[in-house]
């Protein structure tokens, strides 16, 4: 590990150190920092694109030739207060037992495989900026480019065990604010290995996309909705291991703006020996949030 920090710090000179930038989010299942260190003299390019096409065709062409690079720590504090009250208060762990197969706690930080990692991101990032706008928000940015995620604990069934594990990745995402209107996407594929021989490598593919509207009250089934989709095949054969369907959806209203998202995760054969009665199980994720 200290040999990769030397690396990734002899990449860059010091007007590129100077140049650097801080970014930070704070939410209750993923809370990140992140530290945005340019590669050439450019400033963060503005565009102006509305049509969704045009995003992803602009993202896809400049990923050939990346201009930033990005450190970003995360941590998972749901996730990981589930494992805490498992391990620590079984007794109250087992009074949201809704039958044998469901247990609140559980369903209310499923999703997460990890409970903190570091990443490392090399390509181009762009801002959304509309005329009429003062000034860009932070939120609106858009990525594209490779990832390298690393760790050494994993999440099973709400139990920590010991695992390294890394993942590379290719991602193109997204986060776009324009008034009321809020748009996200993430596109991905990747691989990711893990030294606990008890858990699967695997390769995978997942998809992701939600468009919110706050002002919007009346609704329609797709109104105000979110899908995030993802693949997980072995590395041995190809074989399906794990998949996972995530719905969510947003109810804008005076205060604030509840959302419930609602999914679930079928593992086929991701874990093996101490593990393996997280196989052929499928879970129930809830994710209820309100943000003011």
């Amino acid at each position: 590990m200290p040999l990769l920090f030397t690396l990734i710090l002899t990449l860059f000179s010091a007007s590129a150190i100077a140049n650097a930038s801080v970014e930070y989010e704070l939410d209750p299942y993923y809370s990140n920092i992140g530290l945005y260190i340019p590669l050439t003299e450019e400033d963060i390019e503005t565009v102006t694109l509305k049509n969704e096409r045009q995003i992803y065709t602009k993202l896809l062409r400049d990923a050939i030739t990346p201009r930033f690079f990005l450190i970003e720590a995360s941590v998972n504090p749901l996730p990981v207060l589930g494992t805490w009250i498992k391990k620590h208060e079984p007794f109250i762990y087992d009074d949201f037992d809704v039958s044998d197969d469901l247990n609140l706690i559980e369903a209310l930080t499923e999703g997460f495989e990890e409970p903190y990692a570091l990443s490392f991101f090399l390509g181009n990032v762009i801002q959304f900026k509309l005329q009429e706008e003062d000034q860009a928000a932070a939120v609106n940015k858009g990525y594209s480019g490779f990832l390298i995620s690393i760790g050494d604990r994993h999440i099973s069934n709400n139990t920590q065990v010991s695992d390294d594990w890394y993942e590379i990745e290719w991602k193109l995402k997204g986060d776009r604010r324009i008034g009321p209107i809020y748009h996200s996407w993430s596109f991905r594929i990747g691989v990711k290995t893990h030294s606990n021989p008890e858990i699967a490598d695997s390769h995978y593919l997942g998809i992701r996309r939600e468009l919110f509207n706050r002002d919007l009250r009346s609704y329609k089934f797709l109104q105000n909705t979110g899908i995030d989709v993802r693949a997980d095949f072995s590395a041995q054969d190809s074989s399906l291991v794990q998949g996972q369907l995530f719905v969510e959806k947003q109810w804008p209203g005076d205060n604030g703006i509840f959302s419930f998202g609602i999914g679930l995760k079928r593992t086929v054969s991701k874990y093996s020996g101490s593990l393996e009665d997280s196989n052929h199980e499928t879970r129930l994720i809830l994710r209820p949030t309100f943000k003011f």
